[in-house]
C-alpha cells in the first residue's frame, strides 16, 4: 500500500509539473498562477469535474505550487552556498550534507499535506474519472518520447 502510494505521488507530481511546464512552453502562462489556472481548467474539461472536484483540485494544484516555489526558493538560496563549498580548497562535507538534510526536510513537511490533497482529490473521482485519469496519465507518460 505504501509503494501504491508513493507511486501515485510520484505519477500526480509528474503529471502536474509536467502540465505546467508545457502550459510555459505554450507561452499561454508566464505566471505561476496562470500555470495552475491552465492546468485547472485542462483536468477540469478532461475528467469533466463538478465544482466539490474542482475545488479539491484547485487545493492540490495550490500545494503543489506552494511546494514547487519553496523548492526553488531554497534552490536558488543554495546556488551561492554551493559555489562557495566547490570553490574551497575542500569540500566542507557536513555543510554539504546540512544542505541536503534541509532540502529533504522540506520534502518531508510538505509531502503529507500533498498526500492528503492527492487523496481527497482521487477520492472525489466517480469510477470513469479514475478510469480517465489512468488513461491519460498513460498516454502522458509514453509521451512524444516514446519510453516508458
Amino acid at each position: 500500500m505504501k509503494t501504491f502510494i508513493i507511486v501515485a505521488l510520484i505519477t500526480v507530481s509528474l503529471l502536474v509539473f509536467g502540465g505546467m511546464a508545457f502550459a510555459k512552453y505554450r507561452g499561454g502562462c508566464s505566471s505561476p498562477d496562470g500555470r495552475m489556472g491552465w492546468m485547472a481548467g485542462r483536468i477540469s474539461s478532461q475528467l469533466s469535474l463538478d465544482a466539490p472536484q474542482q475545488e479539491r483540485l484547485s487545493d492540490l494544484l495550490n500545494r503543489f505550487s506552494g511546494l514547487r516555489q519553496d523548492l526553488r526558493l531554497t534552490r536558488e538560496q543554495g546556488r551561492d552556498e554551493i559555489s562557495r563549498l566547490i570553490s574551497a580548497p575542500r569540500l566542507d562535507r557536513d555543510q554539504a550534507r546540512s544542505m541536503l538534510e534541509q532540502r529533504q526536510e522540506l520534502l518531508s513537511q510538505k509531502g503529507p499535506e500533498i498526500i492528503e490533497a492527492v487523496a481527497e482529490f482521487t477520492d472525489s473521482l466517480n469510477p470513469e474519472q479514475r478510469e480517465q485519469l489512468v488513461a491519460w496519465m498513460n498516454s502522458r507518460r509514453h509521451g512524444r518520447f516514446g519510453y516508458k
